[in-house]
C-alpha cells in the first residue's frame, strides 16, 4: 500500500471534532494542530503493530508529516487575528 493511501485511509478514520464554544466563539477546528497530531499518534501507533520494515517505513514517514502538519497549523492558528 502507497503512502497515499494509507494517509487517506487514516485520515478517513479519525473522527472530526464537533464545533465547541470557546470563550472567543465557535471553534470548529478544535485544533486543526490536535487533530493532525492524532493522526501522528496513529501512524506511530500501527508502525509498532507491522514487522515488514519497508510498511513500518511509511507509517514513521506519515507520523512524521502529521506532526509537520501540526506544527504548521499551530503556526496559522496562532497568526490568524481574532475577531
Amino acid at each position: 500500500m502507497s503512502a497515499a493511501a494509507l494517509n487517506s485511509q487514516l485520515f478517513l478514520e479519525i473522527p472530526r471534532r464537533e464545533q465547541i464554544r470557546t470563550p472567543r466563539g465557535f471553534n470548529s477546528m478544535d485544533s486543526r494542530s490536535e487533530r493532525y497530531r492524532e493522526c501522528a499518534a496513529e501512524c506511530e501507533r500501527m508502525a509498532s503493530g507491522v514487522s515488514d520494515p519497508a510498511i513500518k517505513a511509511l507509517y514513521l514517514d506519515l507520523a512524521k508529516q502529521w506532526r509537520a502538519m501540526a506544527e504548521q497549523a499551530g503556526m496559522l492558528d496562532r497568526e490568524r487575528p481574532t475577531p
